[in-house]
Protein backbone atom coordinates (compact mmCIF):
# COMPACT_ATOMS: atom_id res chain seq x y z
CA UNK A 1 0.00 0.00 0.00
CA UNK A 2 2.87 2.36 0.76
CA UNK A 3 4.41 2.25 -2.74
CA UNK A 4 1.22 3.03 -4.71
CA UNK A 5 0.39 5.87 -2.33
CA UNK A 6 3.93 7.23 -2.50
CA UNK A 7 3.80 7.05 -6.29
CA UNK A 8 0.47 8.88 -6.23
CA UNK A 9 1.94 11.73 -4.15
CA UNK A 10 5.03 11.97 -6.35
CA UNK A 11 2.80 12.26 -9.43
CA UNK A 12 0.58 14.76 -7.63
CA UNK A 13 3.63 16.77 -6.67
CA UNK A 14 4.85 16.84 -10.27
CA UNK A 15 1.42 17.86 -11.53
CA UNK A 16 1.20 20.67 -9.01
CA UNK A 17 4.79 21.88 -9.27
CA UNK A 18 3.95 24.89 -11.41
CA UNK A 19 0.98 25.80 -9.24
CA UNK A 20 3.14 25.95 -6.14
CA UNK A 21 6.53 27.43 -6.94
CA UNK A 22 8.41 27.45 -3.66
CA UNK A 23 12.05 28.05 -4.41
CA UNK A 24 13.08 31.25 -2.66
CA UNK A 25 9.44 32.28 -2.29
CA UNK A 26 7.34 32.85 0.76
CA UNK A 27 4.90 30.12 1.67
CA UNK A 28 1.33 30.96 2.70
CA UNK A 29 0.33 30.92 6.38
CA UNK A 30 -1.08 27.42 5.89
CA UNK A 31 1.39 25.33 3.86
CA UNK A 32 -0.10 22.27 2.19
CA UNK A 33 1.59 18.90 2.27
CA UNK A 34 2.26 19.22 -1.48
CA UNK A 35 3.98 22.57 -0.95
CA UNK A 36 6.17 21.18 1.82
CA UNK A 37 7.08 18.13 -0.28
CA UNK A 38 8.01 20.45 -3.15
CA UNK A 39 10.12 22.56 -0.79
CA UNK A 40 11.88 19.42 0.46
CA UNK A 41 12.60 18.37 -3.13
CA UNK A 42 13.89 21.82 -4.08
CA UNK A 43 16.76 21.55 -1.58
CA UNK A 44 16.07 25.16 -0.59
CA UNK A 45 17.45 26.09 2.81
CA UNK A 46 14.39 26.14 5.07
CA UNK A 47 13.49 24.91 8.53
CA UNK A 48 10.93 22.18 9.10
CA UNK A 49 10.24 22.66 12.80
CA UNK A 50 8.67 19.92 14.92
CA UNK A 51 7.48 21.54 18.15
CA UNK A 52 6.25 18.35 19.82
CA UNK A 53 7.96 16.83 22.87
CA UNK A 54 11.31 15.05 22.42
CA UNK A 55 9.56 11.76 23.19
CA UNK A 56 7.05 12.27 20.37
CA UNK A 57 9.83 13.35 18.01
CA UNK A 58 11.95 10.28 18.83
CA UNK A 59 8.98 8.00 18.15
CA UNK A 60 8.68 9.30 14.59
CA UNK A 61 8.83 12.63 12.78
CA UNK A 62 8.76 14.10 9.30
CA UNK A 63 12.01 13.48 7.45
CA UNK A 64 14.31 16.48 7.80
CA UNK A 65 12.48 18.02 10.76
CA UNK A 66 14.33 19.61 13.67
CA UNK A 67 12.82 19.25 17.14
CA UNK A 68 12.54 22.32 19.34
CA UNK A 69 9.58 21.90 21.72
CA UNK A 70 7.16 24.83 21.62
CA UNK A 71 7.80 25.74 25.25
CA UNK A 72 11.58 26.06 24.67
CA UNK A 73 11.56 28.35 21.62
CA UNK A 74 12.49 31.47 23.58
CA UNK A 75 15.65 29.94 25.01
CA UNK A 76 16.55 28.40 21.62
CA UNK A 77 16.57 31.69 19.68
CA UNK A 78 20.32 31.35 18.90
CA UNK A 79 19.61 28.08 17.05
CA UNK A 80 16.88 29.76 15.02
CA UNK A 81 18.58 33.04 14.07
CA UNK A 82 20.14 31.60 10.89
CA UNK A 83 16.59 30.99 9.58
CA UNK A 84 15.44 34.59 9.91
CA UNK A 85 14.30 35.60 6.42
CA UNK A 86 13.93 31.96 5.31
CA UNK A 87 10.87 29.75 5.23
CA UNK A 88 10.02 28.04 8.51
CA UNK A 89 7.31 25.38 8.43
CA UNK A 90 5.98 24.48 11.88
CA UNK A 91 4.01 21.41 12.91
CA UNK A 92 2.96 19.49 16.00
CA UNK A 93 0.57 16.57 16.45
CA UNK A 94 -2.68 18.36 15.74
CA UNK A 95 -2.10 22.14 15.63
CA UNK A 96 -2.37 23.73 19.08
CA UNK A 97 1.33 23.74 19.97
CA UNK A 98 2.29 24.72 16.42
CA UNK A 99 0.11 27.82 16.63
CA UNK A 100 1.69 28.77 19.97
CA UNK A 101 5.14 28.34 18.40
CA UNK A 102 4.17 30.41 15.36
CA UNK A 103 2.99 33.21 17.65
CA UNK A 104 6.31 33.08 19.53
CA UNK A 105 8.34 33.13 16.31
CA UNK A 106 6.39 36.08 14.93
CA UNK A 107 6.83 37.96 18.23
CA UNK A 108 10.58 37.45 17.70
CA UNK A 109 10.47 38.96 14.18
CA UNK A 110 10.43 35.77 12.13
CA UNK A 111 8.30 36.73 9.13
CA UNK A 112 8.26 33.69 6.84
CA UNK A 113 6.52 31.25 9.17
CA UNK A 114 3.94 28.74 7.94
CA UNK A 115 1.82 26.10 9.65
CA UNK A 116 1.79 22.65 8.05
CA UNK A 117 -1.82 21.97 7.15
CA UNK A 118 -3.01 18.83 8.96
CA UNK A 119 0.12 18.68 11.13
CA UNK A 120 1.80 15.35 11.93
CA UNK A 121 -1.43 13.37 12.17
CA UNK A 122 -2.43 14.06 8.57
CA UNK A 123 1.12 13.63 7.25
CA UNK A 124 1.31 10.22 8.93
CA UNK A 125 -2.20 9.24 7.77
CA UNK A 126 -1.16 10.00 4.18
CA UNK A 127 1.93 7.80 4.61
CA UNK A 128 4.32 10.59 3.68
CA UNK A 129 8.06 10.37 4.52
CA UNK A 130 8.76 9.76 8.22
CA UNK A 131 11.91 8.80 10.11
CA UNK A 132 13.27 8.19 13.59
CA UNK A 133 16.68 9.71 12.80
CA UNK A 134 17.40 12.91 14.71
CA UNK A 135 18.72 16.12 13.20
CA UNK A 136 21.53 17.72 15.21
CA UNK A 137 20.44 21.17 16.45
CA UNK A 138 23.75 22.46 17.83
CA UNK A 139 27.20 23.08 16.35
Amino acid sequence: MLRPLTLFFVLLLCACAEKFPVSQSELPEQATQSQVLALMESKEDFLLLDVRSPEEYNESHITGAVNIPHDTLDQNQPLLKSYRGKNIVVYCRSGRRAQMAIDTLKENNFQRVSHLEGDFQQWQANELPLTKESIKTTD
